[in-house]
């Protein structure tokens, strides 16, 4: 994974996982048989909005404690 690009969620509520605080997740596709890091467009660039083909995707509103 190491000086690539990926695809994070970000920002989620802190969990521990195997003993280390966790606030991300990568995004990741699988199959029975592998699973796969999602690429991202070679002219992508940090911060930039990913979509997916076939997938319209949707906004769930922010709400702030």
């Amino acid at each position: 994974m190491q000086d690539r690009l990926a695809v994070f969620a970000c920002n989620l509520k802190p969990a521990k996982m195997r003993g280390i605080l966790s606030e991300g997740m990568i995004m990741c596709a699988s199959t029975p048989d592998k699973v796969q890091i999602v690429d991202v467009p070679s002219n992508a660039v940090p911060g930039d909005k990913i979509t997916f083909a076939k997938y319209q995707g949707r906004t769930t509103p922010r709400h702030l404690s």
